[in-house]
Order: structure tokens, then sequence, then C-alpha cells
């Protein structure tokens, strides 16, 4: 980096309808002044926090079509939010989305994160009992859900940590998925997640539509692309290891849909995980089961 600079952030306690009501969120609005960069393009913000990141981080990778990382007369044009999930061998995705139309529409907007875990019958381990879906919505497709946040500790041994935008209008939702633990006839595994196979990570604006032209004769559109903008980190050992943006999409475009694939994480019996971006979009059936 060519210049640092140091945030103190404040603390704030979840609210009550957050998975875990005693969570301590940090909360960091604070400003830093990075002297004596040279004007120009080409910046890259990095971050590194102790307990969070293994050294520096590009954890503000997604970009918008309304900023850019270039400087102009000692000013940064630059406005980025990001999340950072607690420096763990567990698998952390990430959904963060830049929304826009906040003035000028009067409904706020939300999106939400899925993680599908390995289609069953598995057959690198016969001791996943059945499909699941972690995330606000889950329960919608009917695969044993239930309570599809989750849990840590039995089964789907993945959860969903935070359900954000809606309740509390800060544009960031979380899944962690338990490292590999010893499961017959699986061996524990720190490096891979806990079911072998293939976990899809979904984002979904779950039917939200949005009159964009104000002409009550056309159709309205889905809001997740020209409105909300989503991107997706996966972190594992306080690294990012895969990093999947949507971008801007114009209205009727092919991912102006209600739901994007936006990336898969794949293992075996041994070996390291792979983590392929899919960047996929459509109605339910991109959905992998």
């Amino acid at each position: 980096m060519r210049g640092t600079g140091v945030i103190t952030p404040n603390l704030e306690k979840a609210d009550s309808y957050d998975p875990d009501p005693n969570r301590i969120y940090t909360w960091p609005n604070s400003g830093t002044d990075i002297i004596n960069l040279p004007a120009g393009s080409g910046y890259a913000m990095k971050v590194s926090k102790a307990g969070y990141t293994y050294g520096i981080q590009p954890a503000f990778q997604h970009v918008s079509s309304s900023y850019s990382n270039e400087i102009y007369g000692g000013g940064w044009s630059s406005f980025n939010r990001t999340a950072i999930p607690p420096l763990s061998s567990n698998i952390d995705v990430v959904l963060g989305w830049w929304k826009w139309c906040y003035d000028t529409c009067p409904d706020y907007w939300d999106l939400d994160l899925d993680v599908w875990l390995p289609s069953t019958p598995n057959p690198l381990d016969m001791g996943q009992p059945a499909k699941f879906i972690v995330g606000f919505q889950g329960n919608d497709f009917g695969y044993m859900e239930g309570d599809s946040f989750g849990a840590m500790t039995n089964f789907p041994f993945a959860r969903l940590k935070r359900d954000g935008g809606g309740r509390d209008s800060v544009p960031f939702e979380t899944i962690t998925i338990s490292s590999r633990k010893t499961h017959s006839p699986v061996v524990a595994n720190s490096a891979l997640p806990y079911y072998p196979g293939t976990y899809t990570v979904m984002v979904t604006d779950y039917g939200q539509t949005i009159d964009h032209d104000l002409d009550a004769g056309t159709a309205n559109i889905p809001v997740m692309g020209p409105y909300d903008e989503p991107y997706v980190y996966v972190w594992k050992n306080g690294i990012i290891r895969k990093f999947v943006q949507m971008g801007y999409t114009e209205p009727g475009d092919a991912c102006n849909a209600h739901w994007w694939k936006a990336l898969t994480i794949t293992s075996g019996l041994t070996g390291a995980p792979t983590y392929t971006e899919i960047n996929q979009c459509g109605d339910g059936s991109i959905a992998p089961y």
C-alpha cells in the first residue's frame, strides 16, 4: 500500500431479530487521513485487522458504476463499506450489494443469501442425511429445513449468521459453513467444508419488482441488477478465497432476474476445496435441486 490509516471502530449490540441477539458488532464509521497520495487512478483499498484477517486483504474488490478508485487533487472519490468475518478455519460466505434509488423510490429493497448443501444421495458421503438450504429462503423449497437458519454443531453444520438489509438497512448477509469434522465414513480435515461435494451459493431478491419506467402499462422488473447490485466474498482463515460480482445490469437484461447463482465450493474426501465462479442469473430453475 502507498499509504495507511488506522480506523478505531465503535461497538454496537445486535437487535432482537438477529440470529444471535448477544452478538456485538463493530461499527467503523470513523474516518482516517492518508496523506501524500499522488492524484491518479489504479488505487486499491485493502484492510487488515487482528483476529479477522491474515495480513492485508483486498476486502474492497466490489466496485460500482458510480464510483471509482481515483484521487482528485487530494480527495478520494470512492466510498465503500465491507464486511469481514472473524478469522476462522470455517468457510464464511459474505453477501453485499450496492443499493440505488434511495430518494426516488418508496420502498427499501433487500437481498437474501442462501447456501445449498451438496445434493443427496451424496456419493462421497452417505452420512449426509438430506438436502438442505441454509438461508432465509430455504423453507420455500421444502427440503426438511424447518429452521433454515441452520446450526453449527448438528446438521446441516452451516448457519445464517447475519440477515441484513430489510431489518437494519445494512446491506450485508453472512453464512458460515463448518470446516470438516469426523463423521463416518469421513475423517476430519480443517481445510475442507463439512460435507464433500458441491455447495452452491445463491442470491435472490425473493420476487421484488419495481415499475422502473413509471408506466403502469408495462410489466414491473426485478430489482436485482438495476437497483441492487450483489457481490459475494468467500473467507477462510482470514484470507479471501473467492470474489464474484454481478455488476450493474440494464433493465430487461439476463441478470435482471430474481435469482443469481454466484459460485460453488467443491471438495472431495481429500485435497483442497475448489471455488468456482458461476455468475448465472434466472428464475428458480437455476437452483441446484
